[in-house]
């Protein structure tokens, strides 16, 4: 599921590539939907989204309407609050008239889980290029 429509047929070309016509499935709407959306009536044991959560301005929000949809594990990264690169990302969007972003530090990435319904977190914070967290949250 991808809100860009090019990201979506990017998608399906290396799915194709692969040998996985058929096998996968791309939705292109945002998250959570405006509208239900009839492969996300069951559930998944999996959920990804990397690269999500800097545009998502409500977290809890965002992770509440993925909670009941996951079975196993949401796997997911967040921007950190880094001194110098969060401030410069954030100026340098303004001027490319680019969507609004977000950052986060640890004790809102677990807040944020907790208060959706996630019980069980493994964080791991990469320092390397300003900071960056996978989480890896279950039911």
């Amino acid at each position: 599921m991808d809100v860009a429509d090019t990201m979506i047929a990017h998608a399906k070309a290396r799915s194709e590539a692969l040998g996985l016509h058929g096998a996968c499935e791309f939705i292109c709407s945002l998250f959570p939907p405006a509208a239900p959306v009839a492969a996300l009536q069951r559930g998944f044991d999996y959920g990804v989204a990397m690269g999500v959560m800097d545009y998502v301005a409500n977290a809890v929000g965002f992770l509440s309407a993925a909670r009941p949809l996951i079975t196993k594990a949401l796997l997911l990264s967040f921007p950190g609050q880094h001194w110098l690169r969060a401030p410069l990302r954030r100026y340098r969007y303004r001027l490319l008239s680019r969507p609004e972003v977000y950052t986060y530090d640890e004790a809102g990435i677990r807040d944020a889980c907790r208060r959706a319904g996630f019980q069980a977190l493994d964080i791991l914070r990469l320092d390397h290029s300003g900071i960056c967290y996978f989480v890896t949250a279950r039911p």
